[in-house]
């Protein structure tokens, strides 16, 4: 039968890494992390508490290594958008469509090559400020720039679901429509 009670079953496991904990079970010393959003055990196959610390930090090791999808590397800009259009024609998206996010995509990636950007999880929220900035100096309308900020987002989010990406690096963003449409309004109903 299982101990329901949380405080006594924080007493039961010792962090001893990042990811990995350990805990007796009987006079075994047992290890135990998540991975792949599922909890996983293992016997550390010892009854002392220093033996099993340290084959717990060998695992550990083992599992930031090898098996971790924290440790994900990260895509190219490059070979993420040309992945993102392919996914877009699969999807039969309209010939005027995909020439938009076309120009849209072309004008990150220069804009990445021209910071020295090469891997997707450099597009932040600093990246995307700055690039939004130089289109609105540039003299794009509020709704344009709206708009290029959601194709940009969408490829961050294509990239975290085909698992070029493991992190969001857009955490945090705060795409503002209801400013473009009234920027809209106001043009539309100014005497």
């Amino acid at each position: 039968m299982t101990d329901r009670n949380p405080e006594r079953n924080s007493q039961r496991y010792e962090q001893v890494g990042e990811i990995v904990s350990i805990f007796k079970r009987g006079n075994t010393w047992w290890a135990n992390w998540q991975q792949n959003g599922r909890q996983k055990r293992k016997s550390l196959r010892t009854k002392s508490k220093k033996e099993a610390r340290l084959r717990a930090a060998r695992l550990e090791v083992e599992i930031l290594n090898g098996r971790d999808p924290r440790k994900l590397k990260a895509a190219a800009i490059s070979d993420v958008i040309d992945a993102y259009c392919q996914n877009l024609e699969t999807e039969r998206r309209r010939p005027k469509t995909m020439t938009r996010y076309r120009g849209i995509l072309d004008r990150l990636r220069e804009n990445a090559a021209e910071r020295n950007i090469q891997l997707i999880d450099q597009i932040n929220i600093k990246f995307l400020d700055d690039y939004r900035h130089a289109r609105v100096t540039a003299g794009r309308s509020p709704k344009t720039v709206y708009n290029e900020t959601v194709v940009i987002r969408q490829l961050v989010n294509f990239a975290r679901s085909r698992g070029m990406l493991a992190g969001d690096p857009l955490n945090g963003l705060k795409i503002r429509g209801h400013l473009v449409s009234q920027a809209m309004w106001a043009r539309r109903f100014s005497f």
